[in-house]
């Protein structure tokens, strides 16, 4: 009887075990499932969080690039304009960097361009213009001692002249000697 009672406890202890089992490889089962569904939605965040960060990414940039390039694409369309004999363009200085120094070189260079502009203007009435051209190119060259050439020198009287540079503007009075000049 102790053996039949120990072999019914055996059998029993056995099926226990055999439920026990069973129930273990259940949750396992369920487990296995639900890390999957776990692993595959953590796998769709990190592609998405990829996904967003590399747009930003990109945007970022594209703002960087574009706030970068907007004064060099100013500095280019200054230099057309000067190239193109524009002396009243002027660019602004947006920045305080590289790009800003070389749009204020720029500007300052801009405005001694209309320097010399206005200078090759103005004594061009008066001086031979080559003369004047070689000044602007050479100006250290300009020697107060003076120096030896040969020239001819054209006297003429005007009838008339100094009652009619009276009665005139000196610039009237410039225009009508620049029209008389052989």
């Amino acid at each position: 009887m102790l053996r039949e009672l120990l072999v019914r406890e055996e059998t029993e202890l056995l099926r226990e075990l055999d439920e026990l089992r069973a129930t273990l490889q259940q949750y396992t089962q369920t487990s296995i499932v639900e890390a999957a569904d776990h692993e595959a939605r953590i796998l769709w965040l990190n592609m998405l969080i990829t996904a967003v960060a590399a747009v930003s990414g990109l945007l970022f940039a594209s703002l960087v690039t574009t706030g970068m390039m907007r004064p060099i694409r100013r500095l280019v369309e200054g230099t057309k304009a000067i190239e193109n004999g524009d002396l009243d363009s002027l660019v602004p200085v947006t920045s305080r960097d590289e790009i800003g120094a070389l749009t204020q070189s720029f500007n300052h260079m801009v405005t001694e361009l209309r320097v010399k502009e206005r200078i090759k203007a103005t004594f061009g009435k008066y001086v031979d213009p080559r003369i004047v051209e070689d000044l602007l190119k050479q100006p250290d060259a300009v020697s107060m001692a003076g120096e030896r050439r040969v020239v001819t020198v054209f006297f003429s009287d005007v009838e008339g002249f100094t009652s009619l540079s009276e009665n005139l503007t000196p610039t009237a009075l410039v225009a009508v000697i620049n029209k008389y000049s052989p």
